[in-house]
């Protein structure tokens, strides 16, 4: 848990750090969409590629990078497996009751894990190289023409800041709990799969009103420094869009051109 990637920011001076965090997020989302568009493996080793090609330009280490993802990894695993289980098509293999294993069902499980692998690469590259703070006055800053009916953007940024800057924050806390318990003779080890689950009680009661009490801190400390959710207020980073946030752009179009013309071989 004190590995979790999410919400984490690493400070560097890389390409992707440098990139205006408004298109950063907009070029997340477009790239998570265009991965939809792969249907092969090629297609998918040209995604895997490009991805591993972001992961260099941030300068992040690999072995950091992949040992935090390796919970989101059994997470996409989980999901396979209920992927080949409860999907059909082709060459039946295993069949009993309403579980089969197809030939479909084992093509569109691994693609389902690469699509999962993939997005969950980008998501984390862009909050490892983006601060919670400039992430939320980008989407305030991307939301800003619903603000014009009667959309509250500042309090969705504001909601997204903290939401983003507390997960690592409990995963901290939930480690030294388990650290705690584990002290106490806590065996979260146990062979029996009833054992562990009863075990991760002791964990979740003191880490939910750990929560809380952050939380009701956070609120008391936002309001002794008199702040007002719907105020007009300036930002101390101000965003600028440069020539290579132009230039994002058009290597995604480029790629997006290339999957098109590969999905068709």
């Amino acid at each position: 848990m004190s590995k979790v990637l999410i919400g984490r920011y690493l400070p560097g001076d890389s390409v992707i750090h440098r990139l205006d965090p408004r298109g950063k997020i907009v070029f997340t989302i477009l790239f998570i969409v265009i991965v939809f568009w792969a249907n092969n493996l090629i297609t998918y080793g040209l995604l895997l590629f490009f991805t591993f090609w972001l992961i260099h330009l941030s300068k992040i280490s690999l072995n950091y990078f992949f040992a935090g993802m390796k919970s989101f990894v059994y997470l996409a695993l989980f999901v396979v497996v209920i992927q080949i289980f409860f999907s059909g098509g082709g060459i039946t293999y295993w069949h009993w009751g309403i579980f089969r294993v197809t030939q479909m069902g084992l093509i569109n499980a691994f693609y389902m894990f690469l699509r999962l692998l993939i997005n969950l690469n980008i998501s984390t590259i862009l909050t490892l190289t983006t601060s919670p703070l400039l992430i939320a006055d980008s989407i305030e800053s991307l939301l800003k023409p619903l603000s014009y009916f009667g959309v509250p953007v500042q309090i969705i940024g504001l909601i997204i800041s903290i939401a983003l800057r507390f997960i690592p924050t409990i995963a901290d806390a939930a480690q030294k709990i388990v650290n705690a318990q584990m002290s106490r003779g806590v065996d979260f080890n146990a062979p029996s799969l009833k054992k562990r689950i009863m075990n991760i009680i002791p964990i979740l009661v003191p880490l939910l009103e750990s929560n809380f009490k952050m939380a009701d801190e956070l609120s008391e400390a936002m309001e002794s420094r008199g702040y007002i959710p719907l105020a007009k207020r300036t930002h101390f980073h101000v965003m600028h869009w440069h020539w290579q946030d132009s230039t994002a752009f058009g290597i995604l179009g480029l790629l997006a051109v290339l999957l098109i013309i590969l999905r068709q071989s």
